[in-house]
């Protein structure tokens, strides 16, 4: 018996032991970085939610987005209250739709984008489950995914948006929903009302 299969025989254990921890780590890493629908096949009553929104004490409101604009020639930004129209929250559903996201450890991801900033939720039944979807756009597109079940003993599918916070997938497709979106802001507005008036730079 040659001494590679003494040493074999002697240490079977702690080598089938280590092949096991490789096997679960790499398949950990497999489902964490998975990509999954941002609105699944087959979801019902697909909407944009609105959401009460109110600016240092002032009247509430509801808003179908906030938008963090960057104020002409100025790093300081303003905040807009938008509501959409039909056909722009129509137009929203859509840009949504097929859009994948994957979880991460680094959701913002650096610097604000050129144009601004946004936040909005898009809201939807599945399998007796009501999913709210916040996306919220620092760098990266970030999804944070609340759900409650609509039927007796309905569980979201245990994927990792389920338990963290997930990202659009994709540079390209990432960049192409961000100004998705800033277009639907500026032409598919039904109301815009600036609530905090960007502050001169000192």
């Amino acid at each position: 018996m040659s001494s590679f299969a003494k040493w074999l025989k002697k240490n079977l254990f702690y080598v089938i032991l280590f092949l096991i921890v490789v096997i679960a780590l790499e398949g950990y890493n497999i489902w964490f970085h998975q990509d999954m629908d941002l609105i699944p096949e087959g979801a019902e009553n697909v909407r944009i939610s609105t959401t009460g929104y109110s600016f240092d004490g002032g009247p509430v409101m509801d808003v179908h987005i906030i938008y963090e604009k960057y104020a002409e020639g100025s790093t300081a930004t303003e905040t807009h209250a938008i509501m959409l129209t039909d056909e722009g929250c129509r137009m929203l559903i859509e840009a949504l739709q097929g859009q994948k996201v994957r979880a991460t450890s680094n959701p913002s991801g650096g610097h604000i984008r050129v144009k601004g900033s946004f936040r909005f939720s898009v809201n939807f039944d599945l399998d007796g489950i009501n999913y709210n979807k916040f996306l919220y756009c620092w760098n990266k597109i970030q999804v944070i995914t609340n759900w409650v079940a609509n039927e007796e003993g309905a569980k979201p599918k245990f994927d990792p948006s389920s338990k963290f916070t997930t990202i659009i997938s994709g540079q390209e497709e990432t960049d192409a929903l961000y100004y998705t979106v800033i277009d639907i802001i500026q032409n598919s507005a039904a109301s815009d009302i600036i609530v905090s008036p960007s502050t001169p730079e000192q």
